[in-house]
């Protein structure tokens, strides 16, 4: 008898779908798993990332899960990466940092001070949340309002042990941020990276491990499917978690103010949108009359000042 594919060999053997699933149960696959003691923990995160502004599609922004995020912070603690370290957060709207403060808290209530976590972040309305729910815990956690297209504020340059970012779905931004976070690592010994980032196709994954390569990054740990994310249709909820570490070779590609696109809808046209009100056409996006569709809204139509709009096309 010829079988055609896995599901009748499945079928014929009488194993289950889960029977046929190897990944781990207890860390969903990811490799890290959150113990039962840390229930409370998670309990108590819930409110701060259950407030997180509405995300902007024009940044790239996409909410991770609270498990995610304490999940890299569980992954930094086990390697050493957490208590007593310099750590460096770019672009911060999964709240990694709070949760790594608020672990750091809790694993070394005496020590929290030694643990120094520096966020930067350009929209401050993420900022202000982790500094109104890091004061209210007593959690070490410094902000700062900071777009990465311009240099790295000179009192940040070689002072983090750990640089951790989620940066913009292109290349360009990739590098950008990767290359400010090499401004900011302290290069007196070998530091790390935690990058995360959408999996591609086979292609792009090498366009993308290339660019890692060429800022003299060496990929220490890759894990797939390891951060969750809500509602990111563009890259079906799910992006890979790498771990990397600065060589003696790496530096910066980028040094000054950056004046290309970074954001995925900088790369795309304009799309028109239409008032229902007035009928009145705008463009929105890229050489538009408005960034974002959060922007048009805000404002409102040039002509009526109604709020309600419909896509019409490019």
């Amino acid at each position: 008898m010829r079988l055609s594919g896995g599901r009748e060999l499945a079928a014929t053997l009488g194993l289950s779908g889960a029977a046929l699933d190897p990944r781990c149960a207890s860390c969903d696959g990811t490799g890290i798993a959150l113990p039962e003691v840390w229930k409370e923990l998670i309990d108590d995160l819930a409110p701060a990332f259950q407030r997180r502004p509405s995300v902007d599609p024009a940044l790239d922004q996409s909410h991770g899960t609270l498990e995610t995020a304490l999940r890299r912070a569980a992954y930094l603690l086990s390697q050493g990466l957490l208590l007593g370290k310099r750590l460096l957060v770019l672009g911060d709207d999964d709240f990694t940092s709070l949760a790594a403060a608020a672990l750091a808290g809790k694993v070394a209530p005496t020590q929290t001070s030694l643990t120094s976590i520096q966020v930067l972040e350009i929209d401050e309305r993420y900022l202000s949340l982790l500094r109104e729910d890091a004061e209210r815990r007593g959690l070490s956690l410094e902000t700062q309002l900071y777009d990465a297209r311009e240099p790295l504020p000179d009192a940040l340059h070689r002072r983090a042990d750990v640089f951790i970012t989620d940066p913009p779905y292109t290349l360009e931004g990739l590098s950008l941020f990767l290359s400010r976070g090499l401004h900011g690592l302290d290069r007196s010994q070998t530091r790390d990276v935690l990058l995360s980032y959408p999996q591609r196709p086979p292609i792009q994954n090498w366009e993308l491990q290339y660019a890692m390569l060429e800022l003299g990054l060496s990929i220490l740990r890759v894990f797939p499917g390891f951060n969750r994310y809500h509602g990111a249709a563009m890259h079906a909820n799910v992006s890979t978690l790498y771990h990397l570490q600065v060589t003696p070779a790496a530096s910066p590609l980028h040094q000054g103010k950056w004046k290309h696109a970074i954001y995925t809808g900088e790369h795309r046209p304009a799309t028109r949108y239409r008032c229902k009100g007035c009928r009145h056409e705008v463009r929105v996006g890229r050489d538009g009359e408005f960034t974002t569709v959060r922007d048009l809204k805000s404002a409102g139509c040039p002509e009526c000042g109604g709020r309600v709009f419909l896509r019409v096309g490019k």
